[in-house]
């Protein structure tokens, strides 16, 4: 854990009620690993989401009312948290938070999964697929997409759409393919396209063309089948 990002949180958002806006919904106050300071980021999302700032003075009233003053320190923590001036951005306390936090899930999965491997009345089989699939859901219980603001996303949106337009149109992976090219202006990060059709229509030759174009233009092409050989599809 850090108590030194934990603090740092806390601090930015008693100095803006906005930076704990950008972490409502990244951060949860059981991600902390210092109890205090999750008690505290608590009282300040349920302050500020009742439409309040945050100061010292409301979040000691939130604190008392729900009998956790004295278990934070009482106004000796509630002084403390000024001494802390934030020397990164939210964002990055907030993403070392979580990280920490779905280490700590990890390992007390797999200490409890070793526990678990000498009991051998369950198949092997069946003690390495439920550890697999505990690990991952540990691993992926804290990943939230980031949250963006309506400005940054238009502002993102025009810069890409800048972009397409100095590059003619086209600055995605070219499929080769004029038709589907202009229509899709390429294919792109972080976008799934999807190919659909009935059997016999010719999808995975389709797909098989874009491949080999893609690896003309010098782009590196990783190919899946779950439905036929390698010799099938060449």
């Amino acid at each position: 854990h850090s108590a030194a990002a934990e603090r740092g949180l806390l601090c930015h958002a008693l100095l803006s009620s906005d930076a704990l806006v950008e972490v409502d919904g990244v951060v949860t106050p059981a991600d902390f690993y210092v109890e205090a300071n999750g008690h505290a980021f608590d009282a300040m999302l349920a302050i500020v989401r009742r439409g309040h700032k945050v100061d010292q003075i409301v979040l000691r009233e939130e604190l008392a009312r729900r009998g956790k003053l004295d278990a934070v320190g009482g106004d000796e923590f509630l002084v403390s948290l000024y001494d802390h001036s934030p020397d990164a951005s939210v964002d990055t306390y907030a993403k070392v938070i979580t990280g920490y936090a779905r280490r700590r899930a990890v390992i007390r999965v797999c200490e409890a999964r070793a526990a678990a491997g000498y009991d051998l009345e369950s198949e092997h089989a069946d003690y390495i697929e439920q550890t697999e699939a505990m690990v991952l859901r540990a691993a992926e219980a804290s990943v939230v997409a980031d949250v963006v603001d309506a400005r940054t996303s238009m502002i993102r949106f025009w810069e890409h759409a800048s972009k397409v337009k100095a590059a003619g149109g086209l600055l995605g992976v070219r499929s080769g393919i004029r038709a589907l090219d202009n229509f899709l202006v390429g294919f792109w990060n972080e976008e799934l396209t999807v190919i659909g059709g009935r059997p016999s229509m010719g999808k995975t030759a389709l797909l098989e063309t874009c491949a080999v174009n893609a690896l003309s233009d010098g782009k590196r092409v990783l190919f899946f089948s779950l439905e036929m050989s390698e010799t099938l599809l060449w």
